[in-house]
């Protein structure tokens, strides 16, 4: 005789369960590492738009003469900036070079180094102007 069994055994709950709690293991470390880098890009953006805002009004200051004998701008070289969100300060380092001999272009590049409370970051923009 067969006897008709109503329900689910206990091993088989058992493994409902531990396949259940692997899916939402896997979901919760997903969510995490969501979140953090969309923190991640969060702060390289703020760093990248005051770097970005620094070149526009340098590229609007007098930079013509520089590759032709001129003086650079008055641009300080390593300049400390405090960023929302950002362990410490941003420095942000301003370079001027003349990448073409006798054309009068010059490229001006700044790079931010900050912390973004894991590691050290670099981040660099460059603009030509003449």
């Amino acid at each position: 005789m067969t006897s008709k069994q109503d329900g689910f055994s206990a091993v088989e709950l058992l493994i409902t369960l531990f396949i259940g709690s692997v899916f939402l293991l896997a979901g919760y470390q997903l969510s995490t590492q969501v979140s953090k880098d969309g923190a991640d890009a969060t702060k390289t953006a703020k760093v990248s738009n005051i770097v970005y805002d620094r070149l526009r009004k340098i590229r609007f200051d007098t930079v013509s003469g520089l590759c032709n004998g001129g003086t650079a701008p008055t641009a300080p070289s390593n300049e400390q900036v405090a960023i929302p969100g950002l362990r410490g300060n941003a420095t942000l380092a301003t370079t001027y070079s003349c990448p073409f001999s006798g054309v009068g272009v010059v490229k001006v590049t700044i790079t931010a180094t900050y912390n973004d409370g894991i590691s050290n970051r670099v981040l660099s923009h460059a603009i030509y102007s003449n």
